[in-house]
């Protein structure tokens, strides 16, 4: 599992919004009165604009919560080593030479620095700015005190390595309850897209249909194109604002909620296709 850079991250979001929007455009200029078509384009545009991103960003979170899971065993171990009697830089280079995952390139690079004649403090600081957590920026102040400390310091990393166990069980706790409110974000989306195809069918459809055929005095303000235009206009809002809404609820982070936006559009746009034709 690789880190993704900041530039890399910026360039694919950028080219995925750049041909999203291209796609948008390209609809609304060539299939400006063919509506179905334009609006599976602009959905189509949308996922596009939304995939890269999400996929950038899950691949980030994955990276990240790896390296985070794995903090509380390279204190554990660090807290061996240094109960075995060696320094605690040499206990810092000894114990990165364990596997743990992605964490461990960036261990090396910490003990490469240190040893190379950065000052601690530097190491540390880049150390934590490299993984760009919280959880990693409190890690490296606390490495940085125990060194300076000298006296304790298996307790102390100990007492840490446990905390953070802890802090790890409750976020695991925490989402497990979020998902709840993630789950009626979903289903309040699938009743009101059940609804909207109901409407079109079984009550647009056929008023419009029997205005045409006998005439009456009551006439529809919309024409079915124009009622399925609007709901699924109105259905494409609500999977772009309930998925970014998913996403700040279940990772605390807008950009999370991406990949629920592509879900719910994606579904959107099939179950429409399948269950509503056009009819003019």
């Amino acid at each position: 599992m690789r880190k993704i850079t900041k530039q890399e991250k910026i360039g694919i979001t950028i080219t995925s919004i750049l041909v999203g929007s291209m796609i948008i455009v390209f609809a609304f200029i060539r299939y400006g009165y063919d509506l179905v078509t334009r609006d599976n384009l602009i959905f189509s545009g949308l996922i596009i604009a939304f995939a890269f991103p999400a996929a950038v960003d899950y691949a980030e979170y994955r990276w990240r919560k790896s390296v985070e899971e794995r903090f509380p065993d390279f204190l554990r171990e660090m807290a061996e080593r240094l109960r075995s009697g060696m320094p605690f830089y040499k206990a810092l280079e000894a114990a990165s030479n364990r596997n743990y995952g992605p964490l461990t390139p960036e261990l090396k690079k910490l003990t490469y620095q240190i040893s190379w004649g950065l000052s601690p403090e530097e190491a540390f600081n880049s150390f934590a700015e490299r993984i760009g957590t919280p959880l990693a920026k409190r890690v490296s102040v606390l490495l940085l005190e125990v060194g300076r400390m000298g006296a304790e310091t298996v307790r102390v990393l100990d007492t840490i390595s446990g905390f953070l166990r802890s802090l790890q069980m409750m976020e695991r706790e925490r989402i497990a309850e979020l998902r709840v409110h993630m789950l009626t974000i979903y289903s309040s989306f699938i009743a009101f897209m059940i609804v909207s195809i109901i409407l079109i069918t079984n009550f647009f459809y056929p008023l419009y249909l029997s205005t045409a055929m006998y005439g009456g005095p009551i006439q529809p303000l919309l024409t079915p194109l124009e009622a399925r235009q609007i709901l699924l206009h109105m259905l494409s809002i609500e999977a772009v604002t309930g998925g970014l809404m998913a996403g700040k609820m279940s990772e605390r982070r807008i950009s999370a909620g991406f990949k629920h936006s592509i879900i719910l559009l994606t579904v959107s746009l099939i179950l429409f296709n399948y269950f509503v034709k056009p009819l003019t």
